[in-house]
Formats: structure tokens, C-alpha cells, sequence
């Protein structure tokens, strides 16, 4: 069940009535920040005392609080008290959509969150792709190997071998020479046999590299697997 106070703003210090959510709100955007509690509560010009008790949900923030604290994460008030708030812009169909995600999230394990969250990520390097494009600006091969890593790399191992959790990095950025790595853990145990060897073998022919481009390497202690790929190797074709 989901519990939601209502909110109410009035001129008085007795500040707003939120959502017991807000805290878990603040850490995740300085996490996606990389700001430490006490930095976001130096940028807000509050005690990070005050901020700690705010995130904690000791204290609720008076509304002038939360406007310094939204400034503080570059974000806004309507989003730190409710999310489906700050989708109110977009057009109908949009907002709609992403009402029904928002409310379908709650049935949801962090496992299947954060699953979401990873492919959310994919796609918007896609749409970062196609304006890099739009606007003249050509990507280099490498560049076009990682675009085809999140475009269709990535959907096809997920579909194939689906993971509790997925990850990329990368551990080397160049313009002609850029390695990145694919980090997925899963659930099943045992594992399956020869995943390593097929999840190479989708690399392969997904990118267009030599074998010696892919290094997979297969933890059955942990149930991981890690693809590196260097992205600036010759390819076996042209890249599409």
C-alpha cells in the first residue's frame, strides 16, 4: 500500500507536510550528483545537522528550505516531492506513459528498478547519438562501436542472458581507442553452461570486432561476468 500525505504551503516555519519519500529522494539525486550530504547542505546554506535530519525524515523542510535544497541539486521542488510532478510538461502521451511507470514501480524489487534504470540509460545514449548527428557532428569509429554497444549489444544479452544487474565503464577514452566494460550478475544458480562463450560470440558479431577485441571473463563464486571490449580494433566489416 502506498501512504502519501498531502501537500500544504503555508507563510508560516511550520513548513510543509511531504511525503515520507523525500529523504530517499535527496540521497539518490546527490548520488547522481556525486555530492556528499554535507556539500549539498553547504550549497543549500543550511547545517548539514539540519540537511542530516531532513533526509532522515526527523524534520520536514520548511518550503524555503526545499527551494535552497532544490537549488543546492539542480532540480526542483515539484521533483523532490513528487516525481510524476515534474513530468506535467510533457505532452499527453508522454506524461501518461510515464505516470504509468512511476505507479508500476512500486510493485517493483530494487532489482527490477535498477534493471529499468540501466535501460533507461541505453536508450538516452541513443537519443544523445542521433542529436550529435542531427547537429553535424560525426562520431568517430569508436565512438559509432560504443553507440552500437547500448543500441544493440546490450538489448540482445539482456534479452538472452537476463541479469539481476547491469553496468558499463569505461576504462579508456579515446578518440580512435575507447575500451568499455560490460558488468552483468545474475541470479541463476548454477550457472548456465557456455554463457561466457555465447555473450562473446554476440560481441563478435554484433560489433564487427576480432575475437581478440572481447575479453569476457565468467565468475561462478559470484555469479558475474565481465566484457571488456576495445572499441578501437579493426573491424571484420564495415561499420554500419
Amino acid at each position: 500500500m502506498n501512504v502519501r500525505k498531502e501537500l500544504s504551503v503555508d507563510n508560516s516555519s511550520e513548513g510543509v507536510s511531504i511525503q515520507p519519500a523525500l529523504g530517499i529522494r535527496l540521497r539518490a539525486r546527490a548520488q547522481e550528483l556525486g555530492l556528499k550530504g554535507a556539500e549539498v547542505a553547504r550549497r543549500a546554506g543550511l547545517s548539514p545537522r539540519r540537511y542530516s535530519n531532513y533526509v532522515s525524515g526527523r524534520r520536514e523542510p520548511d518550503l524555503r528550505s526545499l527551494q535552497r535544497i532544490g537549488n543546492a541539486l539542480k532540480t526542483s521542488v515539484d521533483a523532490l516531492l513528487d516525481p510524476t510532478l515534474a513530468i506535467a510538461h510533457r505532452d499527453g502521451g508522454t506524461y501518461s506513459a510515464m505516470s504509468q511507470l512511476n505507479n508500476a514501480l512500486g510493485d517493483l524489487l530494487a532489482k527490477d528498478i535498477q534493471f529499468l534504470a540501466d535501460l533507461a540509460t541505453f536508450v538516452g545514449s541513443t537519443r544523445d547519438n542521433e542529436r550529435r548527428a542531427a547537429m553535424g557532428r560525426a562520431l568517430s569509429p569508436a565512438m559509432q562501436r560504443l553507440a552500437r554497444v547500448h543500441e544493440d549489444l546490450i538489448p540482445l544479452m539482456i534479452r538472452r542472458f537476463p541479469p539481476g544487474r547491469l553496468s558499463t565503464e569505461m576504462l579508456r577514452i579515446e578518440a580512435d581507442r575507447s575500451v568499455v566494460q560490460i558488468s552483468m550478475d545474475f541470479n541463476e544458480d548454477p550457472p548456465p553452461r557456455g554463457r561466457a562463450s555465447l555473450l562473446q560470440d554476440l560481441a563478435e558479431q554484433q560489433l564487427a570486432l576480432p575475437r581478440k577485441a572481447i575479453r569476457v571473463s565468467e565468475s561462478r563464486t559470484t555469479n558475474q561476468v565481465n566484457i571488456s571490449i576495445d572499441l578501437g580494433m579493426p573491424t571484420t566489416r564495415g561499420v554500419r
